[in-house]
């Protein structure tokens, strides 16, 4: 069984090549022809891959996976008619998308003197990640606004505690705005620029983006706006054109970094977790995920409630994440010229250390 895997899939070499003929291939150069030549059998990708007609065809791939949770690097149309198996991770960086944004907000207030208890946040998308925040928010005493049509359309049971809001009214109404959605550019949900200057000019003046979803779900000359003219504070994870990321856009920030929110160490072995399961399923095979289970009991989770005070909370964030070391980092290669610019984005995402996360959804 031959299975060529993204060179950035942490310790998933370690384990399966224990178990198949594994072979290991940087997400953006991989080609057809490698796969084509080498007989490949399973593929599991991250972010960087596009999976589509011109990498498959004619391979004898019959099964893709992705570390990540997004699958908009994934051909779905072709992947359903050509009758490939394909899965993602979704959910396994969660929490660490949720850490990202809760630091966001406090270190937000801990720059602007404001409370979170005096505050509306709008979360759009109420999936995995989206379910963490709106819990965090609650707990730090917030009102909390939920945008989310595919849900509500499956007659969904949104929590008592937290309001419902068509988009138009939660963006209107809220303090903080941060979404969680898929990018998807057709079907009943297209959501390509589904922030944008009609729907935004009534955002509040002085108000919070946090972005942290897709690129393209928030059109960047809106955002530059905001900030211009609403005085919006940014904070921005994500990019149109990564790695080829806005430099204008990027120095009017208040936090920027290189698609790394969901980048935590527990985020990534929970992604590789799910990875080794599919192989468990399609192969019949049964691993040892023990090196696995070793690293994520390497730290403790922590509730919100264990800390004295949102300031002791943001700065034990930062102590685990190094979310501002990151922002520094990032805002060094801003000055880069352009094709510098795009392999340091890479690199950053690429080697990026281990960091731990500090809090649990779950106590």
């Amino acid at each position: 069984m031959i299975v060529f895997a993204d060179d950035n899939i942490v310790f998933l070499k370690e384990i399966l090549s224990n178990y198949c003929e594994f072979h290991q291939f940087n997400g953006r150069k991989l080609n057809n022809n490698d796969l084509i030549n080498s007989k490949c059998e399973i593929l599991f990708t991250r972010s960087q891959t596009k999976v589509n007609s011109d990498l498959l065809n004619n391979s004898s791939v019959k099964l893709v996976a992705t570390a990540t949770s997004g699958t908009d690097h994934f051909d779905l149309e072709y992947l359903k008619k050509s009758n490939l198996e394909h899965y993602d991770a979704k959910g396994s960086n969660a929490n660490s998308v949720a850490e990202y944004v809760i630091f966001s907000i406090l270190y937000w207030n801990n720059l602007f003197n404001l409370d979170t208890k005096n505050q509306t946040i709008g979360i759009v998308g109420f999936g995995s990640i989206g379910q963490i925040v709106a819990n965090y928010a609650f707990q730090l005493g917030m009102k909390v606004l939920i945008n989310d049509p595919p849900l509500k359309n499956q007659n969904y049971n949104f929590p008592e505690i937290y309001h419902y809001a068509d988009l138009d009214s939660l963006i209107s109404n809220s303090d903080i705005l941060t979404n969680h959605i898929p990018l998807s550019f057709e079907g009943e949900y297209p959501s390509c620029n589904l922030f944008n200057m009609k729907n935004m000019i009534n955002f509040k003046k002085n108000g919070l983006i946090i972005h942290s979803s897709r690129g393209k779900v928030f059109d960047e000359n809106t955002l530059e706006y905001l900030n211009l003219e609403k005085k919006a504070s940014l904070i921005i994870d994500v990019w149109e054109n990564e790695p080829d990321f806005n430099i204008n856009l990027a120095t009017k920030t208040l936090i920027a970094s290189p698609h790394i929110a969901g980048h935590s160490h527990n985020g990534k072995l929970l992604g590789t977790l799910k990875i080794i399961e599919i192989f468990e399923k399609y192969s019949s095979i049964e691993v040892d995920k023990k090196l696995i289970y070793d690293e994520l009991s390497r730290n403790s989770l922590f509730s919100i409630n264990d800390f004295k005070n949102q300031f002791h909370l943001m700065n034990s964030i930062n102590e685990r994440r190094k979310i501002l070391d990151d922002n520094d980092i990032f805002k060094k290669i801003i000055s880069l010229d352009n094709k510098d610019k795009i392999i340091e984005f890479d690199n950053l995402r690429k080697n990026y250390p281990i960091r731990y996360e500090l809090l649990s959804p779950f106590i």
